[in-house]
């Protein structure tokens, strides 16, 4: 009923055990699996373009809401210097008024001499430090500032690194498209 074929009598048979692609490239398969092999081209194509800008967009954001910590960590960090500021001026106006209740209970005249040149000197070294804090609470907040641009700089970077991934992904991916396509037709 049924006979058997062997390996000599169709040609090419026996390239199917050791190399079947070589058959394949034999077999014409016409227009249907050129427009099939160019859809699944176009669609994987335009699904790794997407993939692209979409990474590319994450990645701007992401600087973004780094650049927004920076900023807010700085504005802590200001906040934070001018309270130690303010706590050290407090500081300084109780240890002068201690330095005249001291001057007074011992019936020293603080008003010229020694004493005065003491108090002195103490109100200078704390507007001193006083005046530093007040410089380290402005670098704080300049160096945020900075940090925050730094971050929006390389978020617009990656951005752009993206998109022009995506459109040479786009422009090669339809090249090879188009000699799929011709390939099979």
């Amino acid at each position: 009923m049924f006979d058997l074929i062997s390996k000599g009598d169709i040609p090419g048979l026996h390239m199917i055990e050791h190399e079947p692609w070589r058959l394949m490239k034999r077999v014409r398969y016409g227009p249907v699996m050129g427009i099939a092999a160019l859809a699944a081209s176009v669609v994987g194509t335009g699904l790794s373009v997407m993939g692209q800008i979409s990474q590319a967009n994450a990645a701007e954001a992401a600087a973004e809401a780094n650049a927004k910590t920076a900023q807010q960590e700085a504005a802590w960090r200001r906040e934070a210097y001018k309270e130690e500021g303010y706590k050290l001026s407090r500081e300084k106006n109780a240890m002068l008024q201690e330095q005249k209740s001291m001057y007074g209970a011992a019936g020293i005249d603080i008003s010229t001499g020694s004493p005065l040149d003491v108090m002195a000197q103490t109100a200078a070294e704390y507007e001193r430090d006083i005046g530093m804090y007040g410089i380290a609470a402005n670098q704080a907040m300049v160096k945020g500032e900075n940090e925050a641009s730094i971050y929006r700089y390389m978020g617009k970077r990656a951005k752009t690194a993206g998109w022009l991934g995506a459109g040479s992904t786009l422009l090669s991916g339809l090249g090879k498209s188009y000699a799929t396509y011709k390939g099979y037709s």
